[in-house]
């Protein structure tokens, strides 16, 4: 089936904290939770769209890491209207509070705490971005544990060490035999 009557499209950004708690704003209009996001403009691209409005919606500049999913859905049955949607996976490395004045206000939660007063696909790309985060977050500990067992390596093998471990002269050795 060919798509083509768009009626707007639409750019979402999904932004994790350390916590791995996702930012929802509460919308002013009415009591739903929503991300940071919004229309795309004709001239602009999903992406930049999305950077734009993070950046109106939460005074932030984001660093967009991929995209978690693309949808099309029905605005109006009748004249077989969609939206076209992007949601992106969003960082920024930045510990100031987050500021907002086209919302009501704004709240981390825990993925498997999220509000109901919220869309459903919302909600679905919020859990599949997770997923992603999850392991893109268990990929890098891999790395950095590997790294540092190399670092390890090298310094338990380093000749000053080697000296040291050898008299006994270590205070603390990590790889001594119990």
């Amino acid at each position: 089936m060919d798509i083509i009557n768009i009626a707007y499209r639409f750019a979402g950004v999904i932004l994790f904290n350390d916590k791995k708690q996702v930012l929802l704003l509460l919308r002013n209009d009415m009591p739903c939770w929503e991300l940071p996001g919004g229309i795309v403009e004709d001239d602009e691209t999903f992406e930049d769209a999305a950077l734009r409005e993070t950046k109106e919606e939460i005074d932030r500049d984001v660093t967009l890491e991929r995209m978690v999913g693309e949808t099309y859905e029905y605005e109006d049955v009748a004249k077989q209207e969609f939206i076209h949607s992007k949601y992106y996976l969003g960082v920024f490395n930045d510990d100031r509070p987050v500021y907002t004045d086209e919302h009501v206000g704004f709240k981390w939660f825990q993925v498997n705490d999220m509000p109901r007063n919220m869309g459903g696909l919302c909600r679905e790309m919020i859990m599949i971005a997770s997923k992603e985060y999850n392991q893109s977050r268990a990929r890098m500990i891999a790395k950095l544990s590997l790294e540092h067992i190399h670092d390890l390596d090298m310094w338990k093998n380093s000749p000053k060490v080697a000296a040291k471990r050898k008299t006994g002269a270590m205070q603390f050795d990590p790889f001594a035999e119990k």
